[in-house]
């Protein structure tokens, strides 16, 4: 019998569960999410972020609605086309097209979520995103302008800019690149650097009508000008501005000359064909002696260099026109303005070695022998004179990367570099000449005998040796027949590098999280025999060996960098790192550091695209950074 105790129990069991269904449909209908948002760089105004959903996205579009002033919602984009995104995977960045007096936004994504498709009339699934009260300005170089003058967009029209200490308008021979920086109304601006150039860099911000987001400006006969209101200043002195790293560079050459030598005696034996008949020498045989080794040069050659690492106007940007006692070469890559109004630059510093033809080297001499078998300086000889053969002992340079720094110009320090304080590489090349792994191909003698004549048997005279004196004879590939003697000779090839300081420890372990830093085996031992002397029985043999190259490091470097926009007090730095991984080849790869003292970590890697195509890194903020993925 169903009385009210009955009906009670029943809502007690029921009901939760009723609820717990009803949350879950519902759950499953709005399981859509957008995690987008704008971000307004050198491409211009963009729609970039992940897949928030649970379920993966596939096939679909992204598209960008505005609301304009009228109340009319409008396209402010093309629909781009969405592969299959998983939960939180990137979505394809979206270019914002228009309106101009748009200052809400509504992201819609329509096509598959999970299982839910698209069938005839039915769309699939539909998921929004309002980004309500965003106001689009945008800082651009007007080309059409002569000169090119910097110029603000907003929604309620396009302003010249002009400094309050100034008495034109902002033009390109002002500043190469501005944008905004971490304040809401903050512009950064910098100039053209390097020799006779400004090397300036400032800030500025936008003035606003008292509690509103609209700009201050005046009417003027070039247009509505906003008069900007000076933040802070930094034009680089002549002295510079030091990074406190100091760079050691120290390379030896270990250079050995080798030469084989042996005795070879033809024997004429005195012979009496018949008797009566006169007798005569005749050859009887050749005897040769066991070669030896000799060393005909051992020598040492060492490099050095050491310099500071300061940011000046000599040393910028020198990739292009290198220069004798360049070393280093450095950059600005990015700069801006933090909310405590510092102008903040991203600095990428270079090796830069000089012109190749500007190398040092030292000329070492090439010896042999003479036919006396003095040691004497190979010659090579023209129509009208004589000069020595040299081998050229050059010093090499390192070249790529030496850091990033991320500096604050107004106070003058250094925030965070990815280096240490001290920077030391150090290099060891050892080698010879000739190249006996390639002996047959060395216009110079490798080998030097020396001849002697022995007559004996005669009965009316003693036996006698002449010395017919030293010459010289090549290696020729060995046959591999018979041979009276073989001789070992060990090649100087090799070398060893090493390098302390040049990337941060927690850098180096973001690095190997995306696989990079690994090292490979070194090649060898090898040993080849060539064949030297006589051909037939007292045929001679060399063997060859060359030792095993030591262990590869497979190097990568901190390919690109940007600044995230931190919150106060905090600095995040977004690179690009490049290498290659065994297996895998070539890749590049996304990490983040949180600097100075924080950790690194490693996000993603990708293979390289056609043309050697890699990541590139667009803007960065504390969270997201824009990458372009050139090789999908």
């Amino acid at each position: 019998m169903l009385d009210a105790r009955v009906h009670e129990d029943y809502a007690g069991a029921l009901l939760p569960r009723a609820v717990g269904y009803g949350a879950a449909l519902l759950d499953y209908f709005f399981r859509g999410r957008l995690d987008v948002d704008l971000v307004d760089d050198d491409d211009g105004l963009r729609l970039v972020g992940t897949n928030a959903s649970t379920d993966a996205l596939d096939g679909g579009t992204l598209t960008l609605y505005a609301d304009g002033d009228d109340g009319l919602r409008r396209p402010a984009s093309e629909s781009i086309a969405v592969g299959r995104a998983g939960p939180g995977d990137p979505l394809p960045a979206v270019p914002v097209t228009g309106p101009a007096g748009a200052e809400r936004f509504v992201a819609v994504y329509t096509g598959t979520l999970g299982e839910e498709r698209p069938a005839g009339a039915f769309p699939g699934a539909v998921i929004g995103k309002v980004l309500g009260g965003v106001r689009v300005e945008e800082v651009f170089l007007d080309g059409g302008d002569t000169p090119p003058r910097w110029k603000l967009r907003t929604p309620k029209g396009v302003f010249l800019l002009t400094p309050a200490d100034g008495a034109s308008p902002l033009t390109a021979d002002d500043f190469e690149a501005m944008r905004w920086g971490d304040g809401q109304d903050q512009l950064v601006g910098r100039s053209a650097f390097g020799p006779g150039r400004p090397n300036r860099v400032a800030a500025y911000a936008v003035p606003r009508l008292p509690s509103s987001i609209e700009i201050v400006a005046e009417d003027a006969p070039g247009g509505p000008v906003v008069t900007l209101r000076p933040i802070a200043s930094f034009t680089l002195p002549q002295a510079g501005v030091s990074l406190d790293t100091t760079v050691s560079l120290d390379q030896t050459l270990e250079y050995r000359q080798q030469s084989v030598e042996y005795e070879r005696t033809v024997v004429l034996q005195w012979t009496v064909p018949i008797p009566g008949v006169p007798g005569a020498y005749v050859p009887a045989g050749v005897e040769v002696a066991s070669p030896r080794i000799r060393n005909l040069a051992n020598r040492a050659v060492a490099f050095a260099d050491t310099f500071a690492v300061v940011l000046d106007a000599a040393h910028y940007d020198l990739r292009q026109s290198p220069t004798e006692a360049a070393t280093y070469s450095w950059r600005l890559t990015e700069t801006s303005v933090n909310t405590a109004g510092h102008l903040i630059g991203v600095v990428r510093v270079d090796h830069a070695p000089p012109p190749f033809f500007r190398w040092p080297r030292v000329a070492q001499p090439l010896y042999g022998l003479d036919r006396t078998g003095e040691q004497i300086v190979r010659e090579t000889c023209g129509p009208f004179a004589c000069s020595p053969v040299t081998v050229p002992l050059m010093r090499s340079f390192p070249e790529g990367l030496l850091l990033w720094a991320l500096v604050d110009f107004t106070a003058g320090r250094v925030l965070a570099k990815t280096a240490e304080d001290r920077i030391t590489i150090g290099d060891r090349g050892v080698g010879e000449a000739p190249n006996w792994a390639r002996p047959t191909q060395s216009p110079e003698p490798l080998v030097y005998r020396h001849t002697f004549e022995r007559r004996q048997g005669n009965p009316d005279a003693l036996d006698a040796t002449t010395d017919l004196g030293w010459s010289g004879e090549s290696l020729r590939t060995w046959d591999e027949e018979v041979f009276a003697t073989q001789t070992e000779l060990a090649q100087n090839f090799g070398g060893s590098a090493a390098s302390s300081g040049g990337l941060r420890a927690e850098l180096q372990g973001a690095l190997r999280q995306l696989g990079f830093l690994q090292t490979v085996p070194g090649q060898g031992p090898t040993t080849a025999v060539f064949a030297f002397g006589d051909v037939g029985p007292t045929q001679m043999t060399l063997s060859v060996s060359t030792p095993a190259s030591s262990p590869i490091p497979l190097a990568a470097s901190l390919a690109d960098a940007a600044r995230a926009r931190p919150p106060a007090g905090a600095e995040r730095l977004a690179f690009i790192g490049a290498g290659i991984v065994p297996g895998r080849g070539e890749l590049s790869g996304l990490l983040v550091w949180d600097a100075p003292e924080g950790p690194a970590r490693g996000l993603l890697a990708s293979p390289l695209g056609p043309e050697f195509a890699r990541l590139v890194l667009g803007s960065a903020t504390t969270e997201l950074a824009v990458v372009n993925d050139l090789a999908r």
